[in-house]
């Protein structure tokens, strides 16, 4: 089956997609925008969004079906969407040319939160993990180009993101200090972005700028990559249940030549 656009117009970068259970819907953000999104494939000519009075919003980490944590440019946030309320957690004093990226949850309940350098510098960044009693950060990894995606393969091995690292890694959370391994190498000059492992363990990658989702048996091994209807592809996230359905988030800000409806978009398909 084809992908569909979902509706609700088009974005500047759409990033960070997640599957709310409890609501059994798709939640994601455009970052530029600073907007968080939510669809229910169930109803698919419905969507919200809601703009969040922040300079950028990099990630929306679902806590619950209505609390997510939300990340802007230096700063982290709760954001419920029953109430649509914001309420600050924790701050950091980060150089003016570092953000935080995207992150993610761990099966048993641990936040992880990474951050990039806009300006292209490989060693710069980090990624932290969060913690709510305290409302600080405590770096996991440092010496990080952009910190991307984050897919639990157990409560403590996930895989792991730099997108300037040319590899994407197993990381091992509960060795002090963390283990860090090369999973497969990529090709000089890919960037691999945001990631999902699916409900039989299939491994898949988005390619910034190759307008596919390249897929991994999860030992690794290659399997037919998924075309996508535009180049800057960004992330994915699956619903859980049986049929699955997939999204796929993408950018327009970095093709300027590609005119106004053709930015940013969200694809799905029913697999």
């Amino acid at each position: 089956m084809s992908w569909t656009a979902v509706p609700g117009g088009h974005g500047y970068l759409f990033e960070s997609p997640r599957w709310v259970t409890e609501e059994k819907l798709f939640q994601w953000v455009d970052i530029l925008g600073a907007t968080i999104s939510r669809w229910d494939p169930v109803r698919p000519t419905q969507i919200e969004s809601r703009h969040l009075p922040l300079d950028f919003v990099t990630a929306a980490l679902p806590l619950d079906g209505h609390r997510s944590i939300v990340a802007s440019r230096n700063a982290l946030f709760e954001y419920a969407w029953n109430r649509d309320q914001l309420t600050p957690l924790t701050s950091c004093d980060f150089p003016p040319s570092i953000r935080f990226n995207d992150g993610s949850i761990s099966p048993g309940g641990e936040i992880f939160i990474g951050t990039m350098s806009m300006t292209g510098a490989r060693d710069e960044a980090s990624l932290y993990r969060y913690d709510p009693a305290a409302r600080s950060l405590q770096p996991v990894i440092s010496g990080i180009g952009i910190s991307n995606g984050l897919a639990w393969i157990d409560d403590t091995t996930a895989l792991y993101v730099d997108s300037l690292s040319g590899s994407i890694d197993t990381l091992s959370l509960d060795d002090d200090p963390v283990r860090r391994t090369v999973w497969i190498s990529v090709a000089t000059g890919e960037e691999p972005d945001g990631l999902a492992i699916d409900a039989e363990g299939r491994v898949h990658v988005a390619f910034w700028g190759s307008g596919e989702v390249r897929r991994f048996t999860s030992d690794g091994r290659p399997l037919p990559s998924w075309e996508v209807p535009h180049p800057m592809v960004t992330s994915l996230a699956f619903s859980t249940g049986c049929p699955s359905t997939v999204v796929v988030t993408t950018a327009g800000s970095a093709v300027p030549s590609l005119d106004e409806d053709a930015r940013g978009s969200v694809f799905t398909k029913v697999l």
